[in-house]
């Protein structure tokens, strides 16, 4: 780089903007950019708001499927689907939804009711949405969605943990197995460090 030999000629303007320019980049440097809001920087590095660490994430997808069974009184688990706590993650942020499709091989009309569960295989934490009924006409078909959102804290993650999402199905009346009976889980599972 060359020298700068006259700082009373043009150059002195030149280099006062450069120390002026340097003494800014300090100054953002030095500056917290989540002031004023609920985002932080822990000593780690990773970035918190309101004390829950957002970095590092990662998630895993949701994906079950069933068909073909029959439908009992009670309920039942029809599909289910299992996924594995990373290491080092506490806390899991559940968004699954359960389709249903029902059909009523019987001569009168019935109600079919899907629910989504979840269990965290420590057995400290279940979650299910509250079912919701469909009306299924004599011969005919229906379906209905049960959606599933919750957040699970305190997992232990160094154990292996689990968290298992399931289908669960049942009517007013016993319906024969079907190839329209069928159900499909989807969503998925974000972890938290």
């Amino acid at each position: 780089m060359p020298a700068i030999n006259n700082l009373d000629g043009p150059d002195a303007g030149i280099v006062g903007a450069i120390s002026e320019l340097q003494r800014g980049v300090k100054d953002l440097a030095n500056r917290n950019p989540f002031t004023g809001t609920n985002l932080n920087m822990d000593g780690s590095g990773h970035l918190t708001v309101n004390g829950l660490q957002l970095h590092p994430i990662t998630a895993s997808v949701v994906q079950g499927w069933a068909q073909g069974y029959a439908v009992a009184v009670t309920s039942t688990q029809v599909v289910s689907y299992t996924v594995t706590v990373p290491t080092g993650y506490t806390t899991a942020i559940v968004n699954v939804s359960g389709e249903a499709e029902f059909f009523n091989n019987t001569t009168s009309q019935q109600y079919g009711q899907a629910v989504t569960t979840m269990t965290v295989s420590s057995g400290t934490v279940t979650a299910q949405d509250p079912g919701f009924d469909v009306e299924i006409l004599a011969g005919g078909t229906n379906s209905i969605t049960a959606v599933l959102a919750a957040v699970v804290t305190g997992i232990n993650a160094t154990a292996g943990e689990t968290i298992t999402i399931s289908g669960r199905v049942f009517a007013g009346a016993a319906l024969a197995a079907s190839s329209f009976n069928a159900m499909a889980l989807t969503g998925s599972v974000i972890f938290l460090a």
